[in-house]
């Protein structure tokens, strides 16, 4: 293992994540293993990390010369983030309690589970957008769970059509039965705010 750390501010954690590709590129045909676990109630979060982490390896193009694999486990504590180089010809580490879906447990309260921002607002991170289909995925594997959407528009009637175009892709592209959304259209505040957010993804188990 090359490096074990916890949700770090996402510059340190991307520092981390060129350490780890620079390692690899050292060592011709080893493999980079990247493990993220936390406890079950948690998993959004650890989701959202592994997507973070995927899309800054497709930002720096380091998934097109190196071979990376990316694991979900469970585990009690802080969410922790794991970063392996097996070399050529060795054997994958033991990893206990593997879990990749998005179940939740159902004894978990109400939360939100993402966001969007205007396209603009600075960020360091990688800018793959994934909260809406994450969203789906966590409502596709819990099957009683329903899900709130905040939609903010300058308008209320831009946040009703943005609304409605959510709620179509939802049903068209993942499946989700609109029985299961409630929507709530909102203005944006006056003066615009960029770090409201114009949408809110919220999990009801």
């Amino acid at each position: 293992m090359l490096d074990e750390h916890g949700l770090l501010p996402c510059d340190d954690s991307l520092g981390r994540l060129d350490a780890w590709y620079a390692d690899l590129s050292n060592n011709p045909n080893s493999i980079g293993l990247a493990v993220v676990s936390g406890p079950p109630e948690e998993k959004h979060r650890s989701v959202f990390r592994q997507h973070l982490m995927q899309a800054n390896a497709r930002f720096r193009k380091a998934s097109e010369v190196l071979e990376l694999k990316y694991v979900r486990a469970n585990s009690p504590g802080e969410i922790k983030i794991q970063l392996w180089r097996i070399p050529a010809g060795g054997g994958v580490p033991r990893i206990e309690n593997v879990d990749n879906t998005f179940s939740l447990p159902g004894y978990i309260k109400p939360f939100r589970l993402g966001t969007e921002y205007p396209e603009f607002v600075d960020d360091i991170c990688p800018g793959d957008r994934s909260e809406k289909s994450v969203f789906a995925a966590f409502l596709s594997d819990n099957p009683t769970a329903r899900g709130n959407i905040v939609v903010r528009g300058r308008t209320l009637t831009l946040a009703k059509a943005k609304a409605a175009r959510i709620l179509r892709t939802l049903k068209g592209q993942y499946a989700i039965a609109g029985n299961r959304l409630h929507f709530f259209p909102r203005k944006r505040s006056v003066p615009l705010n960029n770090l409201e957010p114009i949408v809110e993804y919220w999990y009801l188990p």
